[in-house]
């Protein structure tokens, strides 16, 4: 089956419209490709050009023409916005998260005064997956930079309710390293 790029573009972005509204999740979180997004929503398992004959079928259902995304509803403070860490709301919750923590990442313990580490601001909840809570103290931790990156966006685990015994562990895995 021959199709052109424009029929490709529109049937590619009908899959995904489609699909959010079946599956009711995204298909960039997961980075589904084609045949396997329409074969989760068809129930059978199906290849590229059977996928691709199925989405042309559906397409032209009169039920799935009016199919839209939902539209993505901002945010308080700019969340989404390149100027979100560089807001007084974002510095004005930082310093506060800061100050908490005495300067120490609550993972490992390790501080700049005496370690010369950097310190990051971490969202326990991910802002990507949460961002209406990127401003609530409470949904911050203090992290040095390796404890955080190596984190990244995938864990939600709260390293401030940590024990004394996990700590000093990780202070000792650190000396290790």
């Amino acid at each position: 089956m021959k199709i052109d790029s424009k029929t490709r573009i529109k049937l590619l972005s009908f899959c995904h419209r489609l699909y959010m509204r079946r599956c009711g999740k995204s298909h960039k979180r997961k980075g589904l490709k084609l045949p396997h997004m329409v074969s989760q929503m068809a129930g059978f398992a199906m290849g590229r050009q059977r996928a691709l004959q199925w989405l042309m079928d559906e397409f032209e259902k009169p039920e799935n023409k009016a199919i839209q995304l939902p539209k993505r509803t901002k945010t308080p403070n700019g969340v989404f916005g390149p100027g979100f860490y560089t807001s007084p709301e974002w510095r004005a919750v930082r310093f506060q998260a800061l100050k908490a923590s005495n300067g120490c990442c609550v993972l490992c313990g390790r501080s700049n005064r005496e370690h010369g580490i950097v310190l990051h601001v971490d969202h326990i909840k991910p802002k990507s997956r949460f961002p209406e809570l990127a401003l609530v103290l409470s949904n911050l931790q203090i992290l040095c930079e390796d404890c955080n990156l190596g984190k990244s966006n995938r864990d939600d685990t709260d390293w401030r309710t940590a024990t004394e015994t996990d700590r000093q562990l990780d202070a000792v895995n650190w000396r290790e390293i």
